[in-house]
């Protein structure tokens, strides 16, 4: 088996920007409860694929 060694980043390499896209876009409220029934209706044995 070979192994290799890990390396470091290139020392010219830009470091990762965080928070460039901040105020760019808005999630809405109900992100996280969009298209439920519809999930939910995949995952039931009487759902649309069954």
């Amino acid at each position: 088996m070979n192994t290799t060694e890990a390396k470091e980043p290139a020392p010219h390499a830009k470091p990762r920007r965080t928070g460039f896209l901040d105020g760019q876009f808005t999630i809405p409220d109900d992100f996280d409860r969009m298209a439920e029934h519809e999930i939910a209706a995949l995952f039931e044995a009487d759902g649309p694929h069954a």
